[in-house]
């Protein structure tokens, strides 16, 4: 990657300060500083061939023991820029090539190239990188600092190769989980390590220098930008415009002073996976950790302990990307937040010092801070100002999902005391404690129930073990207190569960059309969906399943000839999107359509909402079900997975997954590990088996049809 001679010559034209009561490039006062402070300290570096080497990029190097030469050209430099404005014609394009290849050239010596041997093919979706990336020498004593992007396919061995071309075996010592930093050491001495450049120091719109060693050892690849924001990812970095891409990751971003001011990195407000922000690359938007915070991190990475980000496990009411005031929500259970105090329904009006007004604020205080650090907060309870003191965690104790173990009957009419029960699930603690199907429940801890929906969210903020007490009124008219513990929900599928009778549609409320329709969607150029609506089912509320297919086969009478009677026995409406082409990120507006469309034209029942597909389809409804959890009651993948961890289980939104493997399948370890990750986070997933062939079939339908009935569970 070369310096771009647009990029110049924009600069050139709208990049001037005053100097000397003079008008000149910005760099040029960059520049100045940076000779002064090298000659000052004796770290200039270059040789009798360093004119050469920068000004026409040779790739024979000069000896560094003779340092002190390209400190006497960056001063000749800065003496012909100096003439050249005083004669007021400088050749401005040329000169700031001179200046970040001389940049370059101090930093050279630093910076190294990486290659790793074996590991993983395929890290997530992404296939891993076979070839070269780069590292930054911190020590004299061969400790180097990289992106833990380089080492997502666990190498089995890593090869440095320092500028000089010498090859050293290099050892992992520890990772840095909160800037995606990974050390690595080599046994070595009296090596250059890289000067970071002060943060307090930088500016935006300062020029910075990204750099690599990847395509030639002897000469860094580079790519020059501006520094066009000071704290991104929620402070953990800068941003620079110029070309970053896993060429560079590892590699420093410089000043024109040839100081680090950080370590390039893959990166995203999204997550904290090493491979997140990968998709930016070249685009303009980089990130670089500053070197300076790095540092700061070595006592803890030199001792071989991994540094994770700290959680506080709180939730926020407010979740968009221009989000309000940081309300909490949510406390997770044995969390710090809730071991300090914390309630929800606090709002955090302070941390560590620094007021915080909107949610943002309080997510780059605590971006930065590492497990084990104290967070001091000030939260605001009934109009007092309350102090907190916590310390933060590496993890969380997954949310479990509270279930009593009942489902309610629908044809319950308003003149109808509590919740009557439809079925009770075996094992479960209504089973346990003796409840029935046909009791009503009346009561909870007390209070009158008088609605499913309202039991539903009464026993979704207890937690897994707590004791609840019911008033259970039996069929035959006798009433009782029954004491019992609420079990962690369940994915299980209730074989001998019957179809049961639903209160018909309002008339004002009967679908027009039934049977097979096609229907577009409005704004969305020409997007069409199809829909089974029951013909001779009209119940009050339907419930309703979305079918994505595998990218190039629809599977429309496949599915209509499987789902057909279904549909007609339990009040299903089954509709199917048709992609253009291949699922993308690009269809998730269309989907999310299609989902308000249908909503607004039918009553559907919001608790038996299921998003189904298979293969690519599959991934797509997965992701549409973790991201549209108001909308979505669950989400069924047909021999897929999905590359990244699902996100954790949240009070009052709960969502139930299936995944079905198929033996045999190129995806059949990726559904697996999806499988373990769900698990891993206490997300209720059944788990079927998938026919050998494409599709399914008339038994696993018929598992996941009564499983769909009985998503309205409590």
């Amino acid at each position: 990657m070369g310096t771009s001679r647009k990029r110049s010559t924009w600069s050139s034209r709208k990049r001037y300060v005053r100097l000397n009561g003079k008008s000149g490039p910005h760099w040029l006062s960059q520049l100045l500083e940076s000779s002064l402070a090298r000659l000052a300290r004796g770290a200039a570096y270059g040789g009798a061939r360093v004119n050469d080497w920068i000004s026409t990029g040779l790739t024979q190097r000069p000896d560094i023991r003779r340092r002190h030469w390209l400190g006497a050209l960056i001063s000749a430099i800065i003496l012909l820029l100096t003439s050249s404005l005083q004669a007021q014609a400088p050749d401005v394009e040329a000169l700031e090539e001179e200046a970040f290849k001389a940049a370059t050239a101090i930093a050279d010596p630093s910076i190294v190239q990486i290659q790793t041997i074996g590991g993983l093919d395929v890290v997530g979706e992404l296939i891993a990188g076979t070839g070269p990336t780069t590292g930054v020498i911190i020590s004299p004593d061969g400790e180097i600092i990289t992106s833990s992007f380089n080492f997502s396919s666990k190498p089995s061995s890593i090869i440095v190769t320092l500028s000089d071309g010498r090859k050293f075996p290099a050892d992992i010592v520890a990772s840095d989980q909160v800037r995606q930093v990974t050390l690595i050491k080599i046994r070595q001495s009296g090596l250059v390590p890289m000067v970071p450049a002060p943060r307090k120091e930088l500016q935006v719109g300062q020029w910075t220098i990204a750099l690599g060693r990847t395509y030639d050892v002897a000469f860094p690849n580079l790519s020059v930008g501006i520094l066009s924001a000071l704290n991104r990812i929620w402070g953990k970095a800068v941003q620079t415009d110029a070309k970053i891409s896993p060429a560079n990751y590892g590699g420093p971003l410089v000043d024109l002073q040839g100081r680090c001011i950080g370590i390039l990195v893959p990166m995203s407000p999204q997550g904290d996976d090493e491979s997140i922000g990968v998709e930016w690359y070249d685009a303009g938007i980089g990130f670089a950790v500053p070197l300076e915070e790095i540092i700061a991190q070595l006592p803890t990475l030199r001792k071989g302990e991994n540094i994770r980000p700290g959680r506080m496990g709180v939730t926020y009411e407010d979740k968009g990307p221009v989000s309000g005031e940081a309300i909490a929500k949510d406390i997770r259970p044995n969390s710090p937040a809730e071991q300090a105090g914390m309630h929800p329904g606090d709002v955090i009006i302070e941390a560590n010092g620094q007021k915080i007004e909107r949610i943002p604020q309080m997510k780059t205080v605590l971006g930065p801070l590492s497990a084990g650090s104290e967070l001091s907060l000030v939260v605001k309870r009934d109009g007092k100002e309350l102090p907190l003191q916590m310390k933060l965690a590496a993890e969380i104790p997954p949310l479990e999902l509270p279930m009593l173990g009942i489902l309610p009957a629908r044809s319950q009419t308003p003149e109808q005391k509590g919740v009557t029960l439809r079925f009770i699930f075996p094992g479960s603690p209504a089973a346990k404690a003796g409840l029935l199907a046909g009791d009503s429940i009346e009561k909870l801890n007390g209070q009158e129930i008088i609605s499913a929906s309202q039991l539903a969210s009464s026993i979704e903020k207890l937690r897994v073990g707590a004791r609840v007490t019911v008033a259970v009124r039996r069929e035959k008219g006798t009433t009782e207190e029954i004491s019992l513990e609420l079990a962690a929900l369940t994915p299980e599928v209730p074989l001998d569960l019957q179809s049961a009778p639903a209160q018909p549609a309002e008339k004002d409320k009967v679908p027009a059309r039934t049977g097979r329709l096609e229907e577009q969607i409005g704004g969305a150029e020409g997007r069409k969906y199809w829909v089974y609506v029951p013909e001779t089912t009209q119940p009050k509320e339907y419930g309703l399943v979305l079918w994505l297919h595998p990218s190039g086969r629809t599977g429309e009478a496949e599915q209509l000839g499987l789902w057909r009677s279904a549909c007609e026995e339990r009040g299903l409406i089954f509709a199917g999107l048709l992609a253009d082409g291949e699922w993308a990120g690009g269809d998730a507006p269309i989907f999310k359509a299609m989902i308000d469309r249908l909503m607004a034209k039918y009553p559907i029942d919001r608790k038996r909402v299921v998003v189904m597909g298979e293969q690519e389809g599959g991934e797509f409804a997965l992701i549409a079900a973790l991201k549209l959890k108001d909308d979505l009651r669950a989400g069924i993948g047909i021999d897929t997975g999905l590359a990244t961890l699902p996100p954790d289980n949240e009070v009052g939104l709960r969502q139930m997954f299936a995944l079905l493997p198929r033996t045999g399948s190129a995806q059949l370890r990726a559904t697996q590990i999806t499988l373990k990750n769900f698990l891993a986070k206490k997300i209720p997933t059944l788990e079927l088996t998938a026919p050998e062939e494409d599709g399914l079939d008339e038994k696993t339908v018929k598992q996941l049809v009564l499983w769909i009935d009985s998503l309205d569970r409590i």
